[in-house]
């Protein structure tokens, strides 16, 4: 998977913040012919007000799946890539004109090491969750008002820390040494 912006394939690895709606072109490398299925992990990092929906345009007329009722299946002849066929569509569910809450800014999540640390400066306590790159939690818990956490990692490389308080939210993604 990948997606197309100014003729180059680049790797989905995040996107910046979004404000109402975001579309997103996504590409496909098929290497044999066949029937191939894409779907979602996790929906870690995403506020629960957000939906994602999969938009195939090389279907007539073009299919709109939820992706949060399951995977989404489609053929393919073989041997190239896909690049205009498939967006994802990522809108809230809120109604317009319903603003979202600010990203928490009394939150820090950074790597040092081995560890994960999570300073907060606010006056709310809340929970962590730490998520590999597949979406799996490896571990979570909670952070106290005017606090810092330090979580040791057995895992190295990249992870994405996750704090919610009372006050927002705050993703981060983090490189584990």
């Amino acid at each position: 998977l990948y997606t197309v912006k100014d003729g180059k394939r680049l790797v989905i690895n995040s996107f910046c913040e979004y404000n109402g709606s975001k579309e997103v072109p996504i590409g496909v490398y098929a290497k044999k012919a066949g029937t191939y299925t894409l779907g979602l992990a996790s929906l870690a990092g995403f506020d629960q007000e957000v939906e994602l929906k999969l938009v195939d345009y090389g279907t007539s007329p073009a299919t709109t799946h939820d992706l949060s009722s399951g995977d989404y299946s489609f053929t393919v002849e073989g041997n190239k890539y896909i690049d205009h066929r498939f967006v994802l569509q990522v809108a809230n569910k809120v109604a317009t004109g319903v603003e979202l809450p600010e990203a928490n800014r009394e939150v820090t999540i950074y790597a040092f090491q081995s560890d994960v640390v999570i300073e907060n400066k606010g006056d709310a306590g809340g929970q962590y969750t730490i998520y590999d790159l597949a979406g799996r939690v490896i571990t979570s818990g909670e952070v106290e008002a005017f606090s810092k956490v330090s979580v040791p990692m057995t895992v190295k490389g990249i992870v994405l820390g996750v704090v919610k308080t009372s006050n927002g939210m705050v993703n981060q993604k983090l490189l584990i040494q």
